[in-house]
């Protein structure tokens, strides 16, 4: 028939350019992802991250988290071996157990009540300023931020981990993306600490409270 000879190189321009579109489209998203910096995407935060790595190689750590009390106690001892070194650094930025509006609403978030939030976060801080008492080697600087965050990260000098939470109230797998220095995703998270802790910033210093 000659309609179906005219019309095969119609139909096969026409898959050509579907074709052409979609390499397009995953060039393009190719590039977004290499300008973002993200080196890897994952829904395992405690098992599919080389924290004994970063661990290893870190001189400057930047926490911000609810209370990370599973995370703490993981890496407890690579804390501790990490602010003996000299010139290591911790900076961590926890809510404010002192801002009631900020403790209702994570005590609603995740079912506890407001004085278990703030003992949680309490705890923490605690944590944290025992690592001051009888080093010689690092520092560690704790800051309160009167907000309910609605992700946490952790900057491990040229590379961040920024994981989400979940608004759900059971513990759930939460999207955690790990991105290096140079990209928009990390320029974010260190745009967003240097606000928090500034002078006159959003959080508070109490390390020497």
């Amino acid at each position: 028939d000659h309609r179906d000879l005219h019309s095969f190189p119609t139909r096969r321009s026409s898959d050509l350019r579907a074709f052409l579109d979609e390499v397009l489209e995953k060039t393009q998203l190719s590039k977004d992802i290499t300008f973002s910096g993200i080196v890897k995407i994952t829904d395992t935060f405690h098992q599919r991250i080389d924290w004994d790595f970063y661990f290893r190689t870190v001189k400057k750590l930047d926490i911000y988290f609810i209370y990370g009390r599973t995370w703490r106690n993981t890496h407890r001892e690579k804390i501790k071996e990490f602010i003996m070194k000299e010139d290591s650094r911790i900076r961590v930025v926890l809510p404010d157990p002192e801002d009631e509006l900020t403790m209702q609403e994570l005590a609603r978030r995740f079912n506890y009540t407001p004085d278990e939030q703030v003992r949680l976060i309490r705890e923490a801080e605690a944590d944290f300023r025992n690592l001051n008492s009888g080093t010689t080697g690092g520092q560690v600087n704790i800051w309160f931020l009167p907000t309910t965050p609605s992700f946490s990260f952790y900057r491990f000098d040229r590379i961040a981990i920024l994981a989400l939470y979940t608004h759900r109230r059971d513990r759930a797998p939460v999207p955690t993306f790990i991105c290096e220095m140079g990209g928009t995703l990390y320029a974010f998270i260190r745009q967003e600490f240097e606000a928090m802790i500034e002078t006159n910033g959003l959080a508070r210093n109490v390390t020497e409270e």
